[in-house]
């Protein structure tokens, strides 16, 4: 159950003077729910308030928090500079999470509207040296793109296998795709399906996708198996992924490990498409108008075929008439 924290609750722990680590923690706690929508109602001004006051006292963690949520919400240029600036100061008291926030930041071009690679690249390395996994991952992400960074995928291949062996979600996804590819390393299918498999442990929707397809083109196996192909497509899109739902759809279009069905293939193209997938979309209209076309001949072949089975006339039903 969740209420609504009152105002006078939050100007009491506003007020608190001499904040002691303890104070600190329980605004940033509060914050956190209230951004969250954890036991209280969900309230980001409430949450920043509560965070701006654990900055002001000096918390890396409140400036951490307060940073993020200013740049989440944030609707102008200056307001993001802002949440930067706040974020760095928390990074210079080694909070390695302010870090990798700004990396996002830069990555995802939410300061000038278009990505800065290099200043993520930069940041997600500083956090990695530090020994943050998600700062390890970023940075390899970017060693194996070669975006703002040289490509580097030998560097990144270590990073990832690192990551992997500490038990870092995504990590394992990416080895699979390295071994399934021959990137670095000698194609090998049947490694690359171990640790897809590894990272579908973790539930992690990319394996369960990259399972789907390698059991449906046989790969790593000794034949196609589509029916289990269709079995982690499903696993997938039950998390809510967009991706899943539109390989569920073409099994379902194509009768890939499953009975065909084009209503069920158009229900979960929509599902994908309102997700954004940009397949889905594509085959969700190409579908409709297969299925207009169709119904369009349809009605032409009946027209046709009443046109060639209607009897003529005869002069008898002349002079009836």
């Amino acid at each position: 159950m969740v209420r609504m924290m009152k105002d006078d609750e939050i100007v009491l722990r506003l007020k608190t003077d001499g904040l002691n680590p303890e104070d600190v923690e329980e605004l940033c706690s509060l914050g956190f729910n209230l951004e969250n929508g954890i036991l209280y109602e969900k309230d980001n001004a409430k949450a920043l308030a509560l965070y701006r006051r654990a900055y002001e006292a000096g918390s890396a963690k409140g400036a951490n928090n307060f940073g993020y949520l200013l740049a989440k919400l944030s609707t102008s240029t200056e307001t993001t500079s802002m949440a930067l600036s706040i974020l760095e100061k928390a990074a210079a008291l080694g909070n390695t999470t302010a870090m990798i926030n700004i990396g996002n930041i830069y990555e995802f071009g939410q300061r000038t509207g278009k990505p800065e690679y290099k200043e993520a690249a930069k940041w997600y390395q500083r956090a990695a040296l530090l020994g943050d996994g998600t700062g390890v991952f970023n940075y390899a992400n970017l060693l194996h793109s070669g975006r703002g960074v040289r490509r580097d995928r030998e560097t990144a291949f270590l990073l990832f296998e690192k990551l992997t062996k500490r038990g870092f979600k995504g990590a394992a996804f990416y080895l699979g795709l390295y071994y399934e590819n021959g990137y670095v390393v000698n194609r090998d299918y049947k490694e690359a399906l171990r640790y897809y498999q590894l990272g579908a442990s973790t539930n992690d929707a990319f394996c369960y996708n990259q399972l789907g397809r390698m059991y449906c083109l046989g790969r790593g196996i000794q034949k196609p198996e589509p029916e289990m192909g269709f079995f982690y497509y499903e696993q997938a899109a039950k998390m809510g992924d967009a991706t899943g739902l539109s390989n569920m759809a073409y099994a379902y279009e194509v009768g890939q490990g499953v009975k065909q069905d084009t209503i069920k293939a158009i229900e979960y193209y929509t599902q994908a498409a309102e997700l954004g997938e940009e397949n889905a979309i594509e085959s969700l209209e190409r579908l409709r108008e297969e299925i207009m076309a169709s119904a369009k001949a349809a009605i032409n072949r009946k027209v046709e075929s009443n046109k060639t089975t209607k009897k003529p006339k005869s002069k008898e039903d002349d002079k009836k008439d």
